[in-house]
């Protein structure tokens, strides 16, 4: 399978991040985060072990869980 402009990323875990407590209306509105597992030969701005925020309706689920799959454009920031 070619990925071409696509990016998996391994989706933080907001409950446990940091002993933080999310409360719902707060979770809808932040963009989610995550570390970058593995990007197609047509990426060009992020590489793999980078922390990024991506658009929540963005991205699909990936075959693994807390896995999601995006184009490059969809990410908002690299961190």
């Amino acid at each position: 399978m070619t990925l071409h402009d696509y990016v998996i990323i391994q989706v933080d875990d907001y409950e446990k991040k940091k002993g933080e407590l999310y409360q719902a209306e707060q979770w809808k509105t932040l963009p989610p985060t995550g570390v970058v597992l593995s990007i197609g030969p047509e990426v060009k701005q992020v590489k793999e072990g980078d922390r990024v925020h991506f658009l929540r309706f963005g991205a699909i689920d990936g075959l693994k869980e807390k896995e999601r799959i995006c184009r490059e454009r969809d990410i908002i920031s690299i961190l």
